[in-house]
């Protein structure tokens, strides 16, 4: 039997039962509470970030983790523990916060919502400032229309007026949920927008899009001149914004929060109004808010070509490289600027490898000449290793050469005496050739040749696969390099000589840890492929791991059309929703256009993926130009689809 009373009602929870958000078991949930409640200091705030791991990372899926409700109560018993250090406490509403946050509009029981309020509310009069503000915080993700009456009282007690301030911005932002939930918005706190002092309104106005101004434009101007003239005012303060410290970008975070509140009508009036704004950090701030639309919303690509174009010309360097960073996400949009994107990529910099990428990608002929005049430096001045991060803008050497792909036949003599003079620039130009498929043949030997002792082994077997039949002399280096990546050796083997038996030979027995490049193997081996049928159904199971990839190559090798399209049209897993920029969703949109007019079944959900104005990202905001083409290509490639299933 427990003695300590603050680990009441710890044990009577089925923890071995319950998990967190990255599969955490239930079990080690629990002995972090029990540190928390009961620990050292040192112990208590060490729980607490293992805790933030296991309870409040939602980009490990979108179900509410089992242990998130059960362990609720007992973090509001850590912060409601006046004999716990103000730290312990602090962090624990902190993380309180986040899980609300984290896991905002997840179904829930009820229990813990009512754990959740009544631990709280409680905690809006603890004589700490710390505790009362974030106290109020958390209770601004319940929607509760009793939490807001009571967080009213409480702020016309307040005599602190920073905590006052704060108890205002989290009360705007429940009474902003309690609209949403629960009819229409409550008259307060909306009464301080026309009658309050000056802070209060700033916080009313863009606290909640429940409150916000029918006019966004004057209040939006007010802060952002406000914030020239005062680093840190109240207002700000209250809201939370810059609490890292950065205060270089206190333009941005107010420029972020002011856009939460407001439709994208109202985002687009505010960012317009700013692109012209005095001071150089509101313009920058207002270009990264045109980046965010363009990240957001299909329709807004080619809406801010113009305004970029000009501020090319700014003359803050921080304007010129967003407005190079917008510019370069439009495509043929960014054409007229041609010339000044030209007059960019010779000045020093980054922003000058921005410039030549984009020039390179409008097929510009000043494009080649340019990047050879910046052959003194290595890579060409680009960075040599791969990204795929939708949120990055630093181009990447492979980038480059993808880019200059159709010019291939004028690099490649470059490129052969780089590889030959220089042990740096040998170890990274081979492994980004994948992007010249074919056109890297020339190229082959030297490539095959450091399959034996480089240490990217796996990106030059990718290599080898692009370039297909023209390097199929080293189909034995291949073979011989299948100890390092194992499924990259067997397909580029198939690719190097059509042979599929020897090359499924060489890829083994079917493994629980392939993943979607093992997958598009055995779609590409087909019929031959058919030793692995027992275990690609296994993917067909609506209860099992479920990849769409697989269940394409179960297609291609199979042919089992009724099988397969039941598994993949099951609404259990978001293929064809929230998660279809993922390689199991692209797979899926992919195969449904393969197999035609019998997937008739997907056309609704296709057409509304194709059709929609919001782009495909979970996380849209502040997307980089590899995010927002790859919506791009997702819109082609569900174009394609619906065209070959005959939806029209």
């Amino acid at each position: 039997m427990i003695a300590d009373a603050r680990l009441r009602g710890l044990d009577e929870v089925p923890w071995d039962a319950l998990e967190g958000c990255r599969g955490e078991r239930g079990a080690d949930v629990r002995e972090d509470l029990a540190a928390a409640l009961t620990g050292t200091p040192a112990e208590a705030v060490d729980a607490l970030q293992d805790l933030d791991d296991a309870l409040a990372d939602r980009g490990c899926g979108d179900r509410l983790p089992s242990a998130v409700p059960a362990a609720l109560p007992f973090l509001v018993r850590v912060a409601a523990d006046a004999d716990r250090p103000r730290r312990v406490r602090t962090g624990a509403l902190d993380l309180v916060g986040d899980v609300c946050s984290a896991w905002d509009g997840a179904p829930g029981p009820q229990a813990a919502r009512d754990a959740l309020l009544s631990g709280l509310l409680p905690l809006l009069t603890d004589p700490g400032p710390g505790v009362r503000t974030r106290a109020a915080q958390a209770l601004a993700w319940t929607g509760d229309t009793a939490a807001l009456e009571t967080l009213r009282e409480r702020w016309e007690d307040e005599a602190d007026p920073g905590v006052r301030l704060r108890l205002l911005a989290a009360a705007v932002r429940l009474a902003g949920r309690v609209g949403a939930t629960a009819g229409p918005a409550p008259r307060w706190p909306a009464a301080p927008a026309g009658e309050g002092d000056p802070e209060e309104r700033m916080l009313v106005a863009f606290g909640s899009a429940a409150a916000a101004p029918a006019d966004p434009v004057p209040p939006a101007r007010a802060a952002m001149d406000d914030l020239v003239l005062r680093a840190r005012p109240p207002w700000f303060r209250a809201a939370g914004l810059g609490a890292d410290g950065r205060d270089a970008e206190r333009f941005r975070y107010a420029q972020v929060w002011i856009h939460r509140a407001l439709g994208r009508a109202g985002r687009g009036r505010v960012t317009s109004a700013l692109l012209g704004h005095p001071d150089a950090r509101v313009r920058a701030a207002a270009v990264r808010a045109a980046v965010d639309l363009v990240g957001e919303f299909r329709s807004e690509a080619g809406r801010w070509d113009r305004g970029a174009g000009a501020l090319l010309e700014d003359p803050d360097a921080g304007v010129r490289r967003w407005a190079l960073r917008l510019l370069s996400t439009s495509g043929e949009g960014a054409r007229p600027w041609a010339d000044r994107l030209a007059a960019r990529a010779v000045e020093p910099g980054g922003d000058a490898a921005t410039a030549l990428l984009t020039l390179a990608r409008l097929g510009d002929p000043r494009a080649l000449p340019l990047l050879l005049g910046r052959a003194r430096l290595p890579l060409f001045g680009f960075g040599p290793v791969p990204s795929r991060d939708p949120w990055g803008w630093g181009p990447t050497f492979e980038e480059v050469l993808e880019a200059f792909a159709p010019r291939a036949d004028a690099l490649l003599p470059h490129l052969e005496e780089r590889m030959a003079g220089d042990p740096w620039e040998a170890r990274w130009i081979p492994p980004s050739l994948a992007g010249w498929g074919p056109r890297a043949a020339p190229l082959a030997d030297a490539v095959a040749g450091l399959l034996a002792d480089h240490d990217r082994v796996p990106e030059l077997l990718e290599v080898l696969a692009a370039i297909g039949p023209a390097a199929a002399r080293h189909a034995p280096a291949v073979r011989g390099a299948a100890s390092r990546s194992r499924w990259r050796a067997a397909r580029a083997h198939l690719r190097l000589t059509g042979d599929a038996d020897a090359s499924l030979d060489l890829l083994g027995p079917f493994s629980d840890g392939w993943r979607e490049g093992a997958w598009g193997l055995l779609a590409d081996a087909g019929p031959a492929a058919v030793r692995y049928e027992a275990g690609l159904r296994r993917y067909t199971d609506l209860r099992g791991p479920h990849d769409a990839a697989a269940l394409r190559a179960l297609w291609h090798i199979t042919g089992d059309t009724d099988t397969v399209l039941a598994a993949l049209l099951d609404t259990e897993h978001p293929y064809l929703g929230a998660r279809v920029l993922t390689g199991t969703g692209l797979a899926a949109v992919r195969l449904l256009g393969e197999v035609g007019p019998l997937a008739r079944g997907a056309l609704p959900r296709l057409r509304a993926l194709r059709d929609a104005d919001r782009t495909a990202h979970a996380a849209p905001s502040a997307q980089g130009p590899r995010g927002i083409a790859r919506d791009r290509e997702l819109v082609a490639l569900l174009r394609r689809a619906v065209a070959r299933i005959g939806g029209g």
